[in-house]
């Protein structure tokens, strides 16, 4: 299968789905050094830490791209980091999650 690309034919990421884009961005940014902290402390955690993470990427880039699968895949991802948030006593960090699955929950058209 042909990597997708834009075409005139192909609308634009909506600008909820481009707002997500921005926030997981800096949250990967952010995932990415914590993990790499965390790694040094506690091994284990660093590497869940950083799978999340690298699983984040991966579903924002099917976001981007009005994917199907990414929609599941952004409920999944999304719920395990907001629950892994509140146990880290995150707030912040899991009211986007939140959010963002509450944008996905809302916005499911889009991504068939």
């Amino acid at each position: 299968m042909a990597p997708a690309t834009y075409s005139a034919s192909q609308p634009s990421p909506p600008l909820g789905v481009k707002i997500i884009y921005v926030l997981a961005a800096i949250g990967c940014v952010l995932g990415v050094v914590g993990s790499l902290i965390l790694l040094s402390a506690a091994p284990l955690l660093g590497l869940v830490t950083l799978a999340l993470t690298a699983a984040q990427f991966v579903t924002v880039y099917g976001l981007w791209h009005l994917r199907s699968w990414a929609w599941a895949a952004g409920l999944i991802v999304y719920g395990l980091s907001g629950l892994s948030q509140l146990l880290d006593l995150n707030l912040i960090g899991a009211l986007v999650s939140f959010l963002v699955i509450g944008y996905l929950l809302t916005n499911r058209r889009l991504f068939r």
